[in-house]
């Protein structure tokens, strides 16, 4: 009669590489997953100074108009003051 070790042997031959190949293709997944997060973040990081970069520029546009508003409200001002003194 066989012993009860060797009956099972192929059977456990069988779960360890069963076992094996799910090992390895989920390394796989967690490698391309990764790899897949690392991207995502250098897209992340990327876009991030992009927006940093755009929002100086906003600003300083933002700026530049102001200094032209202000800058037309002295002229207003100006031409007020000399045309009422022209009237006098």
């Amino acid at each position: 009669e066989e012993p009860v070790g060797d009956r099972e042997l192929p059977s456990l031959q069988l779960t360890y590489r069963v076992l094996r190949d799910e090992n390895n293709v989920l390394r796989r997944m967690v490698r391309s997953m990764q790899s897949s997060l690392e991207s995502q973040a250098r897209t992340v990081r990327s876009l991030e100074r992009r927006l940093k970069a755009s929002l100086v520029k906003e600003e300083r546009e933002a700026q530049g108009l102001q200094m032209l508003v202000q800058q037309a409200e002295r002229s207003l001002q100006l031409m007020t003051q000399r045309a009422l003194e022209a009237e006098s």
